[in-house]
């Protein structure tokens, strides 16, 4: 849309007769849609002729339907030297759905001021919002009275004794029930369904759907009504022979125990609860506290994934404002094909769960489904994203995604520039840090092996800003280790409390426990140093290193958690070690995974990050590899150890395997 209007402006007073006397003072005053939209704000170029006459600047006002201008307040001030020698323009946003009213006036340094330019309008996006919305749901394989729906605000929790609906199993067909719902107000809702049987016999509640007002109000074009995908809890008699309901006085009596998978706007995998005393099904994550100690640990509430795999890979980051971090987990592959690839699970930073979320990518999530997380502020809100590296398959992509109003949004797609590599091997793991201290995380990608085709370059990484286009290559100062293995685990760390982001790149198998550091500067990613851990068995056997970084003792200087393979290649060599350097490089301690059966099967430390609590002093989680190799060495005879083993900081907790464990409830 653009609008070419000629206008004339006379002035208010003549206060220079010479400068002013005679001229019509014309200007072109033009308005250029331009379609970036952000948050109901559409942004625009406004734009004009420079007035014939010598002046200091412009000032435009602008005023709303039925309100007049303010010109004792300018919307905007444009000094003269900020235009071209013809013409003058301005980027402004405005409200996507409103219309605007613009003028522009000259002004001189003497107080001097034009009469109006014409005005131009900014004619706003109309849309019709949707009064109602329509909720389908998949019926009770038991037969039940009916279906009762439950809504509640963003802030707000459920009331179970005022239903917003209820819905007969009579109105329902064998596959699907349905009903449609007034908007009273047009705002973010939250809705879950129960079954019943009678007044007081409920089922747990399905899971969670988001109405979400404000991303409708943005993309709506079509129909007026949304619909939503609810699905409700299958029933025990899935799993028992029969079940009798009856009426439950104070309580509702559960109908159900999840035994598929639930999608929707959040995404809730089948769960059920365990026990700590449920060693088939092993806790995913354990938490360290600044002395390096054991504090909690969490569990994957995903019961099938637990068995299947197991593997918890982990990222914190603040992604709703709070001060706080979040728990960002991604899981492994999939080779079961009734496990739905491309999950990952937000914790709270009370390790409660926030949200389920699913690469937006099907055949992807079919193929492979593995994720690498990160966490980073890309646009400088404050707030921070979700990267979500892919593994073998995924075509050197990483998807962006945000969290807000309690549920995950896809935000952008990033790929490595790279096509060989992204077509052959395609797997990314990411991290996220302000490396030019503009205000604003780059990213930086790290790669995978080239060990199935050695004719590929390797040891490299990119860097990409925060718009997402390429800032530099690196590669890692290594020829033979590029060659034999190549695979890069990038960090980026605040090494001198001075805010100036080093990478920090871990090495994969046969890098000899060895991390280099570069630094990012004229545009280049540059060696600065190589760290190598203080451990030389594991550094000649296996010697890959995952390295984290964050400021565990408050000090204001990040130190470097080292996360270590696993030990199945060698079990003489003991696993669940991982070293924490300072931010000098010299060793601080080591610690162990409090669960001596793990350790001994697997290993295997995958290491994040994070203040949890806002006290300015970080946390440490070790997220666990692969369940079913662990299961699978259990029985195996550990009875000797190689070479030294490194000394660990001592626990107050309790014993290998013990500790809380913190149940992460999926949102149902």
């Amino acid at each position: 849309m653009k609008y070419q209007v000629r206008l004339f402006i006379k002035w208010n007073q003549l206060r220079n007769p010479i400068f002013c006397y005679g001229w019509p003072l014309l200007f072109a005053f033009v308005l250029l849609i331009m379609g970036s939209t952000v948050a109901q704000a559409k942004e625009i170029t406004l734009s004009w002729a420079q007035n014939q006459d010598t002046v200091d600047g412009y000032k435009i006002y602008s005023r709303f339907p039925n309100e007049t201008y303010d010109y004792k307040n300018p919307f905007m001030i444009i000094p003269s030297s900020e235009c071209n020698s013809e013409s003058c323009s301005v980027l402004v946003k405005v409200p996507d759905n409103s219309d605007v009213y613009f003028v522009v006036r000259a002004y001189l340094e003497t107080g001097l001021e034009s009469l109006d330019s014409n005005e131009t309008l900014y004619s706003g996006t109309k849309i019709t919002l949707p009064s109602e919305i329509f909720l389908s749901w998949s019926p009770n394989k038991d037969v039940v009275e009916g279906y009762r729906i439950y809504r509640r605000v963003s802030d707000g929790k459920y009331d179970y004794s005022s239903p917003v609906a209820s819905v007969p199993s009579s109105n329902c067909s064998p596959d699907k029930c349905s009903t449609v719902l007034n908007l009273d107000e047009y705002k973010d809702y939250y809705f879950v369904v129960r079954a019943y049987s009678g007044a007081k016999v409920e089922s747990q509640d399905s899971n969670e759907v988001f109405f979400d007002a404000e991303q409708l109000a943005q993309e709506i074009a079509g129909p007026v009504s949304e619909e939503k995908e609810i699905t409700v809890p299958a029933s025990e008699a899935e799993v028992k022979t029969s079940m009798v309901l009856g009426a439950v006085s104070g309580m509702s009596e559960s109908l159900s125990k999840i035994t598929q998978t639930i999608t929707g706007e959040n995404i809730s995998p089948a769960v059920e609860k365990t026990t700590t005393e449920d060693r088939d099904l092993h806790p995913a994550v354990e938490v360290f506290n600044n002395q390096y100690q054991h504090q909690k640990w969490i569990e994957i509430m995903w019961n099938e994934y637990m068995v299947a795999n197991g593997e918890a890979r982990v990222a914190m980051g603040d992604i709703d404002g709070d001060k706080k971090d979040e728990i960002i987990i991604g899981l492994g592959p999939d080779h079961d094909p009734a496990i739905p690839g491309g999950m990952f699970q937000v914790l709270n930073d009370d390790y409660s769960s926030l949200a389920w979320g699913q690469i937006k990518w099907d055949d992807y999530n079919s193929l492979n489904g593995e994720s690498f997380p990160a966490c980073g502020d890309i646009d400088g809100d404050g707030i921070d994203e979700i990267l979500m590296g892919l593994g073998e398959g995924g075509q050197g992509k990483v998807e962006v995604f945000n969290y807000r109003s309690g549920v995950l949004h896809h935000k952008d797609w990033v790929q490595v520039d790279w096509p060989d590599y992204n077509q052959y091997f395609g797997k990314t793991r990411p991290t996220c840090g302000d490396i030019d201290q503009d205000g604003k995380d780059e990213v930086v990608i790290g790669l995978g092996s080239n060990q199935s085709d050695p004719e590929m370059p390797a040891g490299l990484f990119q860097i990409l800003d925060d718009n997402f286009s390429s800032l530099a290559w690196g590669e890692v100062d290594w020829p033979d280790y590029n060659r034999l293995n190549g695979e890069t685990y990038p960090s980026c760390a605040n090494l001198n409390g001075e805010g100036d982001n080093l990478i920090v790149v871990g090495l994969g198998a046969n890098g000899e426990g060895r991390m280099e550091v570069f630094q990012f500067k004229d545009g280049a990613a540059s060696h600065k140093e190589w760290i190598t851990i203080d451990w030389d068995v594991y550094n000649k056997t296996v010697g890959e290193t995952r390295p984290v970084c964050g400021d565990v003792d408050g000090d204001g200087k990040d130190e470097i958690i080292v996360g270590l393979a696993s030990n199945l290649d060698d079990p003489q060599i003991p696993g669940g070690l991982f070293p924490i350097l300072d931010s000098d490089y010299s060793h601080l301690a080591w610690s162990e995974i409090e669960w001596d059966e793990y350790n001994k099967g697997n290993g295997e430390s995958l290491p994040a990050i994070g203040d949890t609590n806002a006290d300015h002093k970080d946390e440490i989680m070790i997220g666990l590899g692969v369940r079913s190799a662990f299961a699978e060495s259990q029985s195996q005879s550990q009875s000797q150890t190689v070479g030294e083993i490194p000394s660990t900081a001592s626990s107050t907790e309790g014993g290998g395997g013990g500790g809380c464990f913190i149940a992460s409830v999926a949102n149902l």
